[in-house]
């Protein structure tokens, strides 16, 4: 085909071919198509007008369409590998007599302020227990049984909880990752944790930097999620460099596809249909928000590229979970319990005295009572937790 009416062209016109990550794109092209001989030794390419708004955005929506469907797809992991011995020496404990998860004291004000900021989250998930700041013990049970099947027994948990000083000392001890990485990066989270805290403006995660998983909403697949990224961190030698990548481009879908592929594998071995269910509608979803994230930051530049990418999330997960039956559970009914729970720490709760008993004690011996079968004032009745106030009546 004539080249020649593409050297006809203004010269100021934008076109595909102008476009770095068009020309990156046909690099292989280019190498195929490229002659041999000495006289010519590059390929022209022809330059054709971009097309609209409208197909650019189109475009654009296809490829988050497709991103997502490839990358989400298969994300179980089946069967699921447990972790033995996974943390290594340098992995920072935790101190003696320190409970592993603690509760945050309840504060309607603070609570609610946060379950406001958590709207746009909620909408994103179509799901009103995220970010909600009122963890219910089912979650966190589900969660202290995941690390505790999993041999993660130094990582800290944070059941909606502001503690910047322990954080700040928990920085400052953990020598598995690297002096350097601590106190620049790791310093720059730690920020983050103290002048935007999630108890307000919620965010479940782990933070490698300090060894603390905090969570802010009441769904066990996503406690699940970001203990799966604890579980992935654990083995590794290098902590801070792995966290570190996070900042290239497209990087953060490894690890977050490994906690996903994770967590829905553990649901799968351990819990029940309905757990498995919520957990694809869940974490698909909250997947593609990285995906379209990093396409919009990444690729094109537009803000709605980002819901582009949640929309088909939602719609892949729904169907993976309406394909799920109960022969995909086998641990649904063999897993008991655990004898063994972690240590919890809550906030002490405000005890209310035992009410009095206002019924006579039919036990008690005839001779202690007047002839209106009602024990005398002050009498204790043989049940020591319970206190009879009822004054008798006086001999007529």
């Amino acid at each position: 085909m004539p080249l020649e009416y593409a050297r006809a062209m203004p010269p100021r016109q934008e076109t595909l071919a102008t476009r770095p990550a068009f020309r990156s794109c046909l690099q292989p092209i280019k190498c195929l198509y490229q002659p041999q001989t000495e006289k010519s030794s590059t390929l022209e390419i022809v330059s054709m007008p971009v097309a609209g708004k409208r197909g650019s955005r189109r475009r654009a929506a296809v490829t988050a369409v497709l991103c997502v469907a490839v990358i989400s797809s298969g994300c179980a992991t089946i069967p699921y590998r447990y972790g033995h011995d996974i943390e290594s020496a340098r992995t920072l404990p935790l101190k003696p007599g320190e409970p592993q998860v603690e509760v945050g004291k309840p504060n309607r004000i603070v609570d609610t302020i946060g379950w406001i900021l958590g709207i746009p989250s909620k909408i994103i998930l179509l799901n009103s227990h995220v970010d909600n700041h009122a963890i219910s013990t089912q979650t966190i049970a589900a969660l202290i049984t995941y690390l505790r099947k999993n041999d993660l027994h130094n990582v800290k948990v944070r059941i909606n909880q502001y503690e910047p000083r322990a954080e700040w000392s928990r920085l400052m001890r953990n020598k598995a990752v690297a002096f350097g990485w601590r106190f620049t990066i790791g310093l720059l989270s730690m920020l983050r944790y103290t002048i935007l805290p999630g108890r307000l403006f919620g965010g479940d995660n782990y933070n490698p930097f300090t060894n603390t998983i905090n969570i802010y909403s009441d769904l066990a697949c996503i406690a699940l999620h970001e203990g799966g990224h604890a579980k992935d961190f654990a083995p590794r030698r290098f902590k801070g460099t792995y966290a570190v990548l996070y900042v290239l481009p497209f990087f953060a879908l490894y690890p977050e596809a490994r906690a996903t592929r994770d967590a829905l594998g553990y649901i799968r071995a351990e819990n029940c249909l309905a757990d498995g269910r919520q957990a694809y509608q869940i974490l698909y979803p909250a997947y593609a928000t990285y995906a379209g994230g990093s396409m919009s930051t990444y690729v094109f530049p537009y803000w709605w590229v980002y819901f582009a990418a949640v929309i088909p999330g939602h719609a892949l997960g729904r169907w993976k979970a309406s394909t799920l039956r109960d022969s995909d559970f086998p641990g649904c009914r063999t897993n008991a319990p655990s004898a063994n729970p972690l240590p919890v720490k809550t906030p002490p709760q405000e005890t209310k005295p035992p009410e009095p008993d206002m019924t006579p004690d039919a036990s008690a011996s005839p001779r202690r009572h007047d002839f209106h079968g009602q024990p005398p004032v002050g009498h204790v009745s043989s049940n020591p937790m319970k206190i009879s106030e009822t004054n008798s009546i006086p001999r007529m």
